[in-house]
């Protein structure tokens, strides 16, 4: 019997096995790593920085940026442009993997657009490259072509393109421009020569709220991006049909089918009777969901049972194909059914609702504005009387009992053009609420509303009834400061609220939903309204925005707790700055700081 043969020593053990087995290039050390990486193409070193973690920190760091320009001028490239990184010019040039869906696709020289620095597949390419005649079916400013960067096709014939996504962020960068002229009063002219270069805007644009991020449109050309998404979905569509055709559907009712455009009728369940026919085609469906590796492909004596009727049985993919279409179509309508049931029943949420509202009738084009009734009953006992000029805004009350209960304590004076947007604002510190966005609508199907009736008794909004009412920051955190826009009933961030009004040149007629400032700054405010109140040689404090009244304003950084003071300001610097940030910087909100003293400047 031969002797077991003696295993090596403990200490020579990893030396002797990793001896035995083949080195493979993770197992390297660094420095033969890096003498081996050193030589490489570009396209090798992207190939390498996709193996590993370890290998994407030797290859992409600030470090290796000395490889990848050797490697590149290796291969006699050019310079890459200024502000562009030497793996995203390797990336354009040898990469495979589009740059706007992230689809690998071995690209030709078609695909690469070295104008706009894109790796686009074909299905990008053909939807969001545009000629000029395409793009008048958009809403675009006039000047928005001249400030983008136009692709040449290969063929010198055909006309040029544009990417459409730099399209609409132009176009939004213009209109921004032009909202800014409108509020400051200057002439609506835009110098194109002095805006930036589009590569410059692509570089600002995590700066900017308007833009389009994967397929989603600016907020200004919401209508332009519905277009899009329809011609690639009917592009989608046409591919689809030529699949189903060669899986048997051949008539034009089975492609309305699957496509979801049959009636009713046809759209029913996958397990539901009134589908099939009789029992077999249930039986035919459920066999043709069984994998292939499951199905059993083994000789059957079919002669054995003369009474059913086996042509076609279903034994081949292409039939299998076509039951898991007709399976994958019925989930699809049947959660199409759930989702039209759901909104049936909010709509009746809605209306059963609606006589807790009032509605205050605006002097415009526009929509009424509604507000919750908690507002004239509960809470501040106070109601807001509208004014422009002198010129009173009609308040209707369903409830007319309600009159009596009313306490005229506070008075907004609506001035001209710009400063609307801030006395509605103001608006929030006697409010507790208005109509529903879009957003938080869809609350109705589990709760009720928070911004209706606070009476427990009614069980309705148990949520506002625990809130005390000078802190209304759980409201304001469901209202996720969110606006909607009277005319265009399109929700607008609030950072942009006064530029997407100036380009519609409608202030009289936008719905401005409440946006609750900081607790630490209507705590201020209404210490400010104390103290004015208290003075008697000072005017009623609805004529503040009138006077040429001076403030200081005190704030607290919430990073380092340090307050910092500001002065002179004026009263339309005051409400700006505490519900909306900085005017000057408006793409960036300043939610770090907050006013926590405002105090009458002494002449």
């Amino acid at each position: 019997m031969p002797q077991p043969k003696p295993r090596p020593p403990v200490e020579l053990a990893p030396i002797f096995l990793r001896v035995k087995r083949h080195e493979r290039l993770t197992t390297l050390p660094t420095e033969l790593l890096m003498m081996i990486i050193k030589e490489l193409t570009p396209g090798c070193l992207l190939a390498i920085s996709k193996v590993s973690k370890r290998m994407r920190g030797l290859v992409c760091n600030r470090d290796a940026k000395p490889i990848w320009v050797e490697a590149r001028r290796r291969r006699g490239w050019p310079e890459p442009d200024p502000g562009t990184a030497e793996a995203s010019f390797a990336n354009l040039v040898e990469g495979y993997k589009c740059n706007y869906c992230s689809q690998e696709q071995h690209f030709g020289l078609f695909g690469r657009h070295f104008e706009l620095g894109l790796a686009l597949c074909d299905e990008c390419t053909e939807g969001l490259m545009k000629t000029q005649e395409e793009l008048e079916a958009y809403t675009l400013h006039q000047d928005t072509l001249q400030c983008c960067v136009p692709v040449k096709d290969f063929f010198p014939h055909c006309p040029v393109r544009y990417f459409l996504p730099e399209v609409f962020k132009m176009a939004g960068k213009l209109f921004l421009e032009q909202a800014d002229q409108m509020r400051k009063g200057a002439l609506l002219e835009i110098d194109v020569g002095t805006l930036p270069t589009p590569r410059l805007i692509r570089k600002r644009l995590s700066n900017i709220r308007i833009a389009i991020r994967k397929g989603e449109a600016l907020r200004a050309n919401f209508n332009g991006l519905m277009e899009v998404r329809k011609d690639m979905r009917e592009q989608r569509w046409e591919y689809c049909k030529r699949q189903l055709v060669e899986l048997g559907f051949d008539n034009d009712q089975d492609l309305r089918l699957v496509r979801g455009s049959a009636p009713c009728d046809c759209r029913h369940d996958l397990w539901d009777p009134s589908f099939y026919h009789d029992t077999y085609e249930e039986e035919h469906a459920r066999c043709l969901w069984i994998p292939l590796e499951h199905f059993w492909l083994g000789d059957v004596d079919y002669e054995q049972d003369s009474d059913r009727d086996t042509t076609g049985y279903p034994v081949d993919e292409e039939w299998r194909q076509l039951g898991r279409a007709y399976i994958k179509q019925a989930e699809y309508n049947r959660k199409r059914r759930l989702a039209a049931e759901k909104y049936e029943r909010r709509l009746a949420r809605q209306e059963e609702l609606a006589p807790l509202y009032d509605e205050v009738c605006l002097p415009s084009d526009g929509p009424p504005l509604p507000i919750s009734r908690s507002v004239f009953q509960h809470n501040l006992n106070s109601v807001v009387r509208l004014h422009k000029g002198s010129e009173p805004l009609d308040v209707h009350l369903k409830d007319q009992t309600l009159l009596a209960t009313i306490k005229l304590e506070a008075e907004i004076w609506i001035v001209h053009d710009n400063e609307l947007i801030f006395h509605r604002l103001r608006l929030a510190l006697y409010s507790d609420g208005v109509a529903l966005p879009t957003k938080i609508a869809r609350m109705l199907d589990q709760e009720p509303s928070p911004f209706v009736d606070c009476d427990r008794a009614n069980g309705l909004a148990p949520l506002h009834a625990q809130v005390d009412a000078d802190d209304h920051t759980a409201i304001a955190a469901r209202l996720d400061s969110l606006q909607l826009c009277g005319p265009c009933r399109m929700l607008v961030p609030l950072c942009d609220v006064v530029r997407h009004c100036a380009a519609h040149d409608r202030f009289g007629s936008v719905t401005l939903y409440t946006h609750v400032a900081p607790i630490e700054t209507r705590q201020a405010l209404r210490r400010l309204e104390a103290s004015l109140a208290a003075r008697e040689d000072t005017k009623p404090f609805d004529q503040v925005v009138k006077e040429d009244i001076k403030f200081d304003l005190t704030y607290l950084d919430k990073r380092t707790g340090a307050h910092t003071t500001e002065r002179p300001c004026t009263w339309y610097d005051v409400l700006s700055t505490a519900f909306m940030g900085n005017l000057q910087a408006l793409y960036r909100r300043r939610e770090d700081r907050v006013i926590t003293k405002i105090s009458v400047r002494a002449s």
